[in-house]
């Protein structure tokens, strides 16, 4: 809609083709000077546009690249320390395994056999489930995924972040204390995201204690509840 360009009796229609349709772009007169311009103005934008859209659509897979490429970094960094979290319970788990087999080999089950048994099938299944906690944190942390926005409980996310790195924690001679505000609300954010803006922070943090030392984690609303503050 050209307004008060448009001049009726200079201007005629262009057709054009689409998919075998035909249909009206606009009235021009091919040999009005105004008229050229226009098209090639048009002709101009909507390839300006193409390559805003292409660039646009380029800086996306860029970025998710390099946060992928940081969080494999971290992984890295962080499955010498998951190695070592498995590997004490699943130490455990095979020493109540072969006391039973043990047991076992002797003969008839006592009644204080029995209840030793129950003692170690419990500490069995504690341990395993911790092991399966450590792993699946890992594949949760580790997995590539595409931002996406959802209700996230910082607090737990604090405290998944703490496990993963307890034994490089625990190495550095590192003990965290922890303040988490049971009734800190909910943000709208990318979880993925969030936690490995945690695991960063507590990494710098590790760097910066080479000694070892105390690393405080709090967790608080800001006044107004507008949002949430992390303090290390």
């Amino acid at each position: 809609d050209f307004g008060d360009h448009t001049n009726a009796g200079a201007y005629g229609s262009m057709q054009i083709h689409n998919h075998g349709a035909e249909e009206t772009l606009f009235a021009f007169n091919p040999a009005g000077k105004h008229a050229t311009g226009m098209m090639k103005a048009y002709a101009d934008l909507a390839r300006s546009e193409a390559a805003l859209r292409r660039s646009h659509e380029e800086l996306k897979a860029a970025q998710l690249q390099l946060i992928q490429a940081e969080k494999m970094e971290s992984v890295g960094t962080l499955a010498a320390g998951v190695a070592h979290e498995i590997n004490n319970p699943l130490t455990g788990i095979l020493n109540y395994l072969g006391l039973m087999i043990k047991i076992l080999s002797k003969g008839e089950l006592t009644s204080e056999h029995i209840q030793k048994f129950q003692k170690y099938l419990a500490l069995v299944e504690s341990e395993t489930s911790r092991c399966s906690k450590i792993v699946t944190n890992l594949l949760h942390f580790s997995r590539k995924s595409k931002p996406e926005l959802s209700e996230v409980n910082v607090n737990e996310l604090v405290l998944k972040c703490i496990e993963l790195g307890h034994h490089k924690l625990t190495l550095q001679n590192i003990v965290v204390q922890t303040r988490l505000d049971p009734n800190l609300p909910h943000i709208t954010a990318d979880a993925s995201q969030i936690q490995q803006f945690i695991i960063n922070i507590i990494f710098n943090a590790m760097d910066a204690m080479p000694a070892g030392g105390t690393l405080t984690i709090e967790t608080l609303p800001q006044r107004d509840r507008s949002g949430i503050e992390l303090r290390l």
